[in-house]
């Protein structure tokens, strides 16, 4: 009787045992499928928000894309044309785009000129400033002399293309004509801090005593020369017979220079009397 209890109780453990086993197989299996299950959840969402940022992503892109054509076109027709005689319904068809893109990325025509400023001309601006700064640092000693060659090196034989230059120098003009909101905006982001940079190399080199208005007619004298011969073109050249190759802008920068050390009474070395 007792060898059959015994016996009885040896199978049982071992029965227990063994399924306990298969439980814990069983919950083994539960975990990884769920695991499994998880993993699966995780990758789609992951997939999803990948889409998702993809077609936010490409979305950017073709806004970008479609704001940069807006805004060559605008530049492009306004330096043509003006401000005035340009109409949204001309922009947006010679950017190919709808009609409503201009009110949708800068609010209206106004809007969308003063951008063409922002973001093209000022821009083009200071790469010529930064320019005039390389040449003159490359010069030994600031003087009158050294920033009239500078600024015709600059201006002339610059970082500008053909175009660029064409177009920087139509919006001025139109401007200059018309001055409007755009005007101001220039005046206040490019031309006074760039005359107010060219006096402030002047002042320690000029004669002692000379006025702040004086030095700044100094300072539009020789600007006014640089900007006539990059502004003139083609009437230079019909007078001189000259095209503005590589030679003749050397020539003109040689030519600017010796006449602003003449007309200030300055020596061979640039100093000024």
């Amino acid at each position: 009787m007792l060898f059959c209890a015994g016996k009885w109780f040896l199978l049982s453990s071992i029965r227990y045992s063994r399924l306990c086993q298969r439980f814990r197989t069983k919950c083994d299996r539960f975990c990884g499928s769920r695991k499994k299950i998880l993993d699966i959840k995780t990758f789609v969402l992951y997939k999803r928000l990948l889409k998702k940022w993809g077609w936010a992503m490409a979305q950017n892109n073709k806004m970008d894309v479609t704001k940069e054509r807006l805004l060559n076109e605008g530049e492009c027709l306004f330096a043509e044309k003006g401000f005035g005689s340009v109409s949204v319904r001309e922009i947006t068809a010679a950017a190919n785009c709808n009609l409503a893109a201009v009110n949708y990325y800068f609010g209206n025509k106004q809007n969308l000129y003063l951008e063409v400023f922002r973001a093209r001309w000022v821009p083009r601006a200071k790469r010529v400033h930064k320019c005039f700064r390389e040449c003159l640092a490359s010069q030994a000693h600031p003087s009158p002399i050294s920033v009239a060659q500078a600024l015709a090196e600059a201006f002339l034989a610059g970082p500008l293309s053909d175009e660029e230059r064409h177009r920087h120098h139509q919006l001025m003009v139109r401007e200059l004509g018309q001055p409007t909101e755009a005007f101001e905006l220039l005046a206040e982001q490019v031309i006074r801090p760039f005359f107010k940079e060219i006096a402030d190399v002047l002042r320690p080199v000029m004669p002692r005593g000379i006025g702040e208005e004086r030095l700044m007619l100094n300072v539009l004298s020789i600007f006014a020369m640089v900007l006539y011969f990059n502004l003139a073109r083609v009437a230079v050249t019909r007078i001189t017979g000259r095209e503005y190759d590589s030679a003749f802008k050397a020539r003109l920068v040689e030519h600017i220079t010796e006449f602003t050390r003449k007309a200030l009474g300055g020596d061979q070395k640039g100093e000024v009397r």
